[in-house]
């Protein structure tokens, strides 16, 4: 809808569901990408290399405010990898996400060779009053530029029988 000074009003269809020349004022442009080398892989995480590490930022008062240190290794084929996401789970059960960008998360193409293994280090602070007790790594997710994700899930299962 466009409104001019005079209050004018007049709407402008530019697409819809069924384009008809009755139904839109201009047709859509759209262009047809062909490519011999389609990067349809999920990048992948070393699964034998995550390490973390916790700190408390005050040791002799502690206040729940903490450093937390993640380090993992990634690779991709060929778009290279862009963001992780990764969720935290405190002691009751809540989960807290966060993001993992790299030097390179902002470039069109990778800078390196995406098919090496590359390390990446993401230091969290916890904030004062956060929940004491055991946190723990619930999930993370590797994006490539491609849009292609790989989500990995560390929750886990437990199987039990109910004695009658």
């Amino acid at each position: 809808m466009m409104l001019d000074a005079a209050l004018n009003r007049r709407g402008t269809n530019f697409t819809t569901s069924e384009v008809t020349e009755e139904s839109v004022d201009e047709r859509p442009q759209q262009i047809e990408l062909i490519t011999n080398n389609p990067d349809i892989e999920l990048p992948e995480l070393d699964l034998n290399d995550i390490q973390i590490s916790a700190v408390a930022t005050n040791p002799d008062n502690p206040n729940g405010e903490t450093v937390v240190t993640i380090t993992f290794r990634v690779r991709d084929n060929i778009s290279g990898y862009n963001i992780a996401s990764l969720r935290l789970r405190d002691p009751q059960g809540i989960e807290h996400p966060y993001y993992v960008y790299n030097d390179a998360t902002w470039s069109l193409f990778p800078t390196d060779d995406p098919t090496a293994w590359h390390t990446y280090t993401r230091s969290i602070v916890l904030p004062v009053g956060s929940i004491p007790g055991t946190w723990g790594l619930s999930e993370m997710t590797l994006f490539d530029r491609a849009g292609n994700f790989n989500m990995y899930d560390f929750t886990e299962i437990v199987h039990f029988d109910v004695a009658e």
